[in-house]
């Protein structure tokens, strides 16, 4: 085998090898963009952040007023239904607030269990970014 035949031999290893780099690098690539369109701006760590606040607050106005339903001595109570009050027995007031914090509380949960599972596949997509452009990469928050 002469010099020109075994140098046309490494070339055409190399472009196997460089391709296959491409293709790991395309599937990568192609993880990327299947996970940002799967979980998309609305389920985005910012998002969640903003939300679980407001979620909380609304949990905590509910348990406010459970406890003035509770000193309040009245047998109806105008409860909001929409833009709109209406007058409405204390026992059905109590059991609607208590289904709503139900509600508010399994909607917190579930977006806590969602926050957790995001943030592990974003550190599971770390870590094949940092293994694949080491130090040249910066995936950290500001």
């Amino acid at each position: 085998m002469n010099y020109e035949s075994q140098r046309r031999s490494f070339k055409a290893k190399d472009k196997v090898r460089v391709s296959k780099i491409k293709s790991k690098q395309n599937l990568l690539y192609q993880g990327l963009y299947w996970w940002h369109c799967k979980h998309g701006p609305e389920t985005t760590i910012l998002k969640q952040k903003q939300q679980v606040p407001s979620l909380q607050e609304t949990n905590d106005n509910f348990e406010d007023a459970s406890n003035e339903l509770i000193l309040s001595d009245e047998d109806v109570v105008r409860f909001q239904i929409g833009e709109v009050f209406t007058h409405v027995p204390r026992e059905e007031v109590e059991s609607r607030l208590e289904e709503m914090k139900e509600e508010n509380s399994r909607s917190l949960e579930k977006l806590e269990e969602e926050k957790e599972l995001v943030l592990a596949q974003m550190a599971e997509l770390k870590k094949i970014l940092y293994g694949k452009f080491k130090e040249s990469i910066n995936l950290e928050e500001d």
